[in-house]
């Protein structure tokens, strides 16, 4: 997989109990008042996945390097969480 920094690769791959995290998460178009783009991405402290993560972040750039993630990560292959464990709004 190709990712836009090394330092989002890292924080992508560890797992969600582990420090601060970034989370890909894919919802259903019709949840969202987009319709352009299903995936969310989450800087989220540490939890249990079957937990609903507490203290996250929606973010839209990577916050390393400033890349935008909805431009670049458009790939099922990037989701590592399941949308239960994040509270929409």
């Amino acid at each position: 997989m190709k990712y836009c920094c090394e330092r989002f690769k890292f924080r992508h791959e560890i797992p969600s109990n582990k420090g601060l995290n970034i989370r890909v998460v894919k919802y259903d178009l019709s949840e969202l008042f987009t319709e352009k783009n299903p995936y969310r991405f989450y800087l989220s402290s540490p939890f249990v996945k079957e937990e609903i993560s507490k203290d996250n972040f929606l973010i839209a750039h990577c916050p390393f390097c400033g890349e935008n993630l909805f431009a670049f990560y458009k790939d099922d292959m990037y989701i590592n969480c399941n949308k239960e464990s994040f509270n929409l709004f």
